[in-house]
C-alpha cells in the first residue's frame, strides 16, 4: 500500500533470526546456523552471539527480514508452553546450568515464571541454540534456581509447514500481501510467478541505494579499529561512505552492468533507476553527495 507501518526494531530482528532458524531445510538457513543466542538491549540494539566467527548476511537490501513481528507472529506461529523444575538443570560448567526444555524450535518467549513469579529473559535466563542441538530450545540460567522451583515458559513456535508454499504462509491460506512488508528501498505492489512490480519506499533512510553493499566499508569501534572476538572492547561499528566508494563509482563511470561480469562493477548496483545498468553522472553525484555518511545504525 505504501503506508508506513512501524520502525523495524530489535524484536522484529530477533523474530527474523529464530523463525528462519526453525527451517533448517531452507536456502537461507546457512546465514543463521552459527548463531548461539540473541540478547535484546533496547528497541534498536540487539547483541548476536555466535558459535564461530561467521559470515553474516542478515542486513542486505535483498535479504528476507521478517516484520513487523506484531502483525506476523500470530499468523505464522502458535503458542506452546512447557514446565520443568530446577532439578532438571544440568551443570555444564562452574555456575552454568542448562536444560533442553522442549522439542519445539522456540521463535520467541512470551513470558516465563518460577513458582508463578515472573522472571525476565536476558536477566534471569536466556534461550540458546548451538552446534550440539541445532535447536533453539535450551534454557540457560543467569540466576540461581532451587531444585524444587517450577519454571514455566510460554513461547511462540513456528506452525508446521507455515514457511512452505509459493509465498510465506501460503500453506496456511495466506497470500503475499498478508506476510510481505518492505523495509528497504522499494515495496511491491504486485507479485506474480515470473514478475513483480515495485515502487520506491519514501520512508527508507537513504533516498537512493548505494553502489553495491559489498563495496561499503565497515568501521569498527573496537580498540585500534580491529574486529574480532580476540580483541577486547566493544565489537560494533558502522558503515561509512568513504573515498574508496567514490573511486569505485568513478572507476565504473560510463560502464554497464548488463553484460559479461566485470570486477569493476557489481551488476544490479546502479543508482539511477531511470537508466538502469548504466553508471552515469547521477550515480556519481549521488554517492559523492553522501560522502562521509555513516549508517548501519538507526539514523538519529
Amino acid at each position: 500500500t505504501g503506508n508506513f507501518v512501524e520502525n523495524f526494531t530489535a524484536e522484529d530482528y530477533e523474530f527474523t533470526v529464530w523463525y528462519n532458524y526453525a527451517y533448517d531445510d531452507s536456502w537461507q538457513w546457512g546465514s543463521f546456523m552459527d548463531i548461539h543466542h540473541t540478547e535484546i538491549v533496547d528497541d534498536y540494539t540487539v547483541k548476536v552471539y555466535f558459535d564461530d566467527e561467521s559470515m553474516w548476511f542478515v542486513y542486505s537490501p535483498t535479504y528476507p527480514l521478517l516484520g513487523p513481528k506484531e502483525l506476523l507472529i500470530d499468523k505464522l506461529c502458535e503458542v506452546h508452553s512447557a514446565s520443568f523444575t530446577g532439578a532438571d538443570l544440568v551443570e555444564v560448567a562452574s555456575g552454568y546450568f542448562e536444560y533442553q526444555f522442549t522439542s519445539d524450535q522456540v521463535v520467541q518467549v512470551i513470558n516465563a515464571t518460577v513458582n508463578d513469579t515472573p522472571i525476565t529473559e536476558g536477566v534471569d535466563f536466556y534461550i540458546r541454540a548451538g552446534y550440539d542441538t541445532f535447536c533453539h530450545n535450551v534454557f540457560v540460567n543467569l540466576t540461581a534456581f532451587d531444585p524444587t522451583d517450577v519454571i514455566t515458559i510460554y513461547y511462540y513456535t513456528a506452525i508446521p509447514g507455515g514457511a512452505d508454499g509459493t509465498y510465506l504462509g501460503g500453506n496456511l491460506g495466506l497470500d503475499w500481501p498478508d506476510t510481505m512488508y518492505a523495509y528497504g528501498m522499494y515495496y511491491p505492489i504486485s507479485v506474480g510467478a515470473d514478475s513483480c512490480a515495485l515502487k520506491k519506499n519514501p520512508y527508507f533512510f537513504l533516498e537512493t541505494p548505494l553502489l553495491g553493499e559489498v563495496d561499503w566499508r565497515w568501521y569498527w569501534d573496537t580498540p585500534g579499529g580491529t574486529p574480532g572476538p580476540q580483541i577486547p572492547g566493544r565489537d560494533s561499528g558502522y558503515y561509512k561512505i568513504d573515498i574508496l566508494d567514490v573511486l569505485k563509482c568513478t572507476g565504473a563511470y560510463c560502464t554497464r552492468g548488463d553484460g559479461v561480469y566485470d570486477p569493476i562493477y557489481m551488476p544490479g548496483a546502479d543508482l539511477d533507476r531511470n537508466d538502469l545498468c548504466h553508471i552515469g553522472m547521477l550515480d556519481l553525484v549521488t554517492i559523492t553527495g553522501k560522502y562521509a555518511f555513516t549508517f548501519g545504525r538507526p539514523p538519529a
